[in-house]
């Protein structure tokens, strides 16, 4: 369970930095590295920062200008319910560890997007509920501290159905009190169909 839990953390970093056009760069007049943000994997992005083809603060700048770019002049997709403000800044601490010679993590460097029923001590976890609305729990879940010690950048918190679909029957997927409806991408009709618990 514990490894399905992380395939899911750092998956739902992807909707921030993998949706986003080719960078490039000049590698001292040799012609241009590139990385195609839009289908990398955690192993091109670590690529990337190993080669200082972009580095962790860059990351997460073209995570928030993704989102922005969805959320604010796009389609509207309401990916998120919270942003960390603290973000720039723990991209910042992150790069400056990264040295030649260090032995880091497969996510160190790499941002991710939260769900929001994931514990974190310096944001709300609300579960996409208006009862849990601010609410910051005094601690790091187990998961977030793994996260953090393997060097990963918290971008924020996705939006959920409310408590995960955990609590009602019957609870249109995509939809919390708090958030207001997520949507797919790929398909960002309102699905009301009912999900039943099993």
């Amino acid at each position: 369970m514990k490894a399905s839990s992380v395939t899911l953390a750092v998956a739902a970093v992807l909707l921030g930095a993998t949706l986003t056009p080719p960078v490039a760069a000049d590698k001292g007049g040799v012609g241009s590295a590139r990385l195609q943000l839009v289908e990398a994997t955690i192993q091109d992005l670590q690529k990337a920062l190993q080669t200082k083809l972009v580095t962790s603060g860059q990351l997460v700048e073209i995570s928030h200008a993704r989102m922005a770019a969805y959320e604010d002049s796009g389609p509207h997709i309401n990916a998120y319910i919270h942003v960390n403000a603290n973000a720039d800044l723990d991209a910042m601490q992150v790069d400056a560890r990264r040295h030649p010679g260090a032995v880091n993590g497969p996510l160190h460097g790499i941002p991710i997007l939260l769900k929001d029923n994931i514990d974190t001590a310096d944001m709300p976890t609300t579960a996409g509920s208006v009862a849990l609305a601010g609410s910051i729990p005094p601690d790091d879940a187990f998961i977030v501290q793994k996260l953090q010690d393997a060097g990963a950048i918290i971008l924020g918190k996705g939006t959920l159905t409310e408590y995960a679909n955990f609590i009602a029957i019957g609870m249109p997927t995509g939809y919390s009190s708090l958030g207001g409806f997520g949507f797919n991408l790929a398909d960002p009709r309102v699905d009301l169909a009912p999900r039943s618990v099993q």
